[in-house]
């Protein structure tokens, strides 16, 4: 089996979910919410996953410490973690008012037994026999007649079920509870939903495929090794542009003010070229989507700083309006 479509399906899933981080960091720099932080968190433990998982990534990693299949550790740990932090985001979504305490005493349950399950996990891998070749796209099946491994296994696919179904559920009913159908926020909870479900197809081809494998019958192998890993990847483009959304929503808005805004902007600088804090600056509007808010915030400056300076030529009822 060619390896090329997984390095190239797993990394541009990988690249998706760095550019949604990315976009919510900046946006958490701005607003430093707890559940803005645990959703830019979780789209980290996906684009993780989804790059220790790559295939060329995976032999790197064995190349690199000597551990042989070390990456399956690594990926199911970010996946485990992934649905740790969505069991935090539905107490957050559930309960956005309440207190810093009362939300880590309802916090503090799932926070240590997920500990705990990535602990008996990391035990379970590290007992286990993995020292033979390096198999990134067959490493259950290849190992489910070895006991403790398929005890690890199993635990990573009950967490990422658990997790999946529990985020699912709470972005469907947060969804409901947005009155406009045509809200970016409504469509993208929709989105993550459904990518949760789809997703969760993959634990159960895998559960399939390593009760078989255990048994000695490889032939459902396909369910692990193909079936499973296309729902993973189909249900994580969903999550992404889930999540994304509103953040292009949100940019998309900012550069039609700043178009709207430019006619008046320019006769601003035409009439008054000392008022620019940038003279020259956003000539081109495509120019400013690096930074649409600074730009937007900043020619909606210099036009209320204009306005100012036509006051003086006002009449006194006239000016309270500008």
């Amino acid at each position: 089996m060619s390896e090329t479509p997984y390095n190239v399906s797993y990394l541009a899933i990988a690249a998706l979910a760095t550019l949604v981080v990315l976009s919510k960091l900046r946006a958490l720099k701005r607003d430093p919410t707890p559940t803005l932080a645990a959703i830019t968190a979780a789209t980290a433990c996906g684009a993780i996953a989804f790059f220790l998982g790559a295939p060329v990534i995976y032999r790197a990693v064995a190349a690199a410490t000597g551990a042989h299949n070390l990456a399956t550790l690594g990926v199911y740990s970010f996946v485990i973690a992934f649905g740790g932090i969505a069991q935090v985001l539905v107490l957050l979504w559930a309960s956005p008012r309440t207190d810093s305490q009362s939300l880590w005493d309802a916090i503090r349950p799932r926070v240590i037994g997920y500990v705990l399950l990535l602990a008996a996990m990391a035990t379970l891998f590290f007992l286990g026999d993995t020292d033979g070749p390096e198999t990134p796209l067959h490493f259950d099946v290849t190992y489910a007649d070895e006991p403790t491994i398929l005890a690890f296994m199993s635990l990573y696919q009950a967490g990422y079920l658990v997790g999946l179904l529990t985020i699912a559920g709470a972005c469907h009913r947060q969804a409901r509870q947005i009155s406009d159908p045509h809200s970016a926020a409504r469509l993208g909870l929709r989105l993550v939903s459904v990518g949760c479900l789809i997703a969760s197809g993959y634990a159960i081809c895998k559960a399939i495929a390593l009760t078989a494998a255990a048994a000695g019958n490889h032939d459902l192998d396909f369910l692990s090794d193909s079936t499973g890993p296309a729902f993973a990847f189909f249900g994580s483009v969903f999550i992404c542009i889930g999540f994304w959304l509103p953040v292009l929503r949100v940019r998309w808005n900012q550069w039609q003010a700043l178009r709207t805004l430019r006619p008046l902007w320019q006769a601003v600088h035409a009439a008054a070229a000392e008022l620019s804090l940038d003279p020259g600056a956003s000539a081109v509007d495509l120019l400013a989507m690096r930074d649409l808010e600074w730009h937007l915030d900043r020619r909606m400056v210099e036009i209320r700083d204009a306005q100012r300076e036509l006051r003086r030529w006002m009449s006194p009822k006239t000016e309270q309006h500008v």
